[in-house]
């Protein structure tokens, strides 16, 4: 089967377009603004970003039954979301704006999975 860029990785729903990567991308960026305001350290961006990002796609794939839940599918989504936020925190802490920083950060956890897909490296996985 072609599991080309735009093709959900670990479903059993063959050439279904994967809008998770999105949600977890999103969501990572979103836990890292909270994280900006209330003004935590890298390791709170990291926390907050990643568990803001696989909560809402548990959440997700709870309310939509999808059993195994997304990040036990494909715990590279976890580095995705650890990249998301590290890559905002940076930026932000070298004076970027945030209008600048946030696309930025969204295009480095696309990237990351694209660079996964198209020259099939191995990210790295944590959890199950």
């Amino acid at each position: 089967m072609n599991r080309g860029l735009l093709f959900v990785t670990g479903s059993n729903k063959p050439n279904s377009v994967d809008f998770s990567l999105t949600g977890i991308v999103v969501f990572s960026i979103s836990g890292a603004l909270l994280a900006a305001e209330k003004k935590l350290d890298i390791l709170g961006f990291i926390l907050v970003g990643a568990v803001t990002s696989i909560g809402g796609g548990t959440l997700r794939d709870v309310l939509l039954g999808e059993v195994p839940v997304s990040w036990v599918r494909d715990p590279s989504s976890i580095s995705i979301s650890i990249l998301a936020s590290v890559v905002y925190i940076g930026l932000r802490q070298f004076g970027v704006d945030e209008s600048i920083a946030i696309p930025c950060a969204f295009f480095a956890g696309f990237g990351l999975r694209a660079a996964a897909m198209v020259y099939k490296l191995v990210l790295p996985r944590f959890g199950a």
